[in-house]
């Protein structure tokens, strides 16, 4: 009964999204538009298709039912209050006793993963949380401002083998900056759509 689901972290790559087993396509909102006709948002039946958002996915149409009920076995590797940062690279995470769960492959997990219907699994890489020191710059620019940086300490050097690398520093921040710029909506957080994560700065 729910269009959209909010994944546990702030999206790097969406790679996959399933409903019922079956594969979703992504799809842009002007497509859903173009699809499912105007008012697509309160369309209901069985999900064919999912829009990339950056904080998880929008469903359509809108599932018409709910899903049956996840029944979880064993301990997860790692458990973390909702909305704290998120851990677990290569788990399988869920939402499980009001807590974000991480489970790893021997741990168990879901017992009627197979037999549960009406359930979106959604497999995506996530940006960390900020870091402890405080450091809040998002690990999505780390390539652009290292691009930056380079070009600068190049060109502050009397070297002549650094003075002859400069263009090529210079081009790799450049063609950073555009793709910060040019691919920011959040259809490139879907790996299909072959956009690159980032943001415009």
């Amino acid at each position: 009964g729910r269009s959209v689901y909010e994944t546990f972290a702030e999206c790097a790559r969406l790679c996959r999204a399933e409903f019922d087993f079956r594969e979703l396509k992504p799809i842009s909102e002007a497509e859903a538009e173009k699809i499912l006709g105007a008012g697509w948002r309160s369309r209901t039946g069985a999900p064919k298709y999912f829009v990339p958002l950056r904080h998880g996915v929008r469903v359509a149409p809108t599932p018409d039912k709910d899903g049956t009920a996840l029944e979880f076995v064993g301990q997860p590797t790692v458990s973390e209050e909702e909305g704290s940062k998120v851990s677990g690279e290569g788990m399988t995470g869920a939402l499980w006793l009001n807590e974000v769960s991480h489970f790893a492959e021997d741990d168990g997990f879901v017992q009627n993963l197979c037999a549960a219907t009406g359930n979106l699994l959604l497999e995506y890489a996530f940006f960390p949380g900020p870091s402890e020191s405080g450091d809040k710059i998002p690990s999505r620019l780390a390539d652009a401002l290292v691009a930056a940086a380079t070009m600068r300490c190049l060109s502050l050097s009397d070297a002549e083998e650094d003075l002859a690398r400069i263009g090529a520093a210079t081009g790799r921040w450049l063609a950073q900056k555009e793709a910060l710029i040019r691919k920011s909506g959040p259809e490139s957080f879907c790996e299909s759509k072959i956009f690159s994560p980032m943001e415009a700065i």
